[in-house]
């Protein structure tokens, strides 16, 4: 089925595992708590945290000093993040 849906749309075609792997990654950057990330885990179709976490939950250790470094800032509003899903996902559909 997602072959059918990509290469039509000239799109290289992903596995349906690595559609999952992208959201359960958005999910860890966007949602802001735990009740968050576990709407967030279910609509995946993991039935706990830990399998989300544990499948999908490698971090770059130059991505884990970022965040490390980010830690004491500020973080962005809803309406920010809002803007850049809106943002990543136009880049999806435009295959960036």
């Amino acid at each position: 089925m997602f072959r059918r849906a990509f290469v039509p749309a000239g799109l290289p075609y992903y596995a349906p595992h690595s559609l999952r792997s992208t959201l359960a990654q958005l999910g860890e950057q966007r949602c802001q708590s735990a009740e968050e990330f576990k709407a967030w885990r279910r609509n995946l179709g993991h039935s706990g945290v830990l399998t989300t976490f544990m499948s999908y939950g490698g971090v770059a250790e130059a991505r884990q000093a970022e965040i490390i470094r980010t830690l004491g800032q500020p973080k962005a509003s809803r309406a920010e993040a809002a803007d850049r899903f809106a943002e990543l996902a136009d880049a999806v559909r435009r295959g960036i």
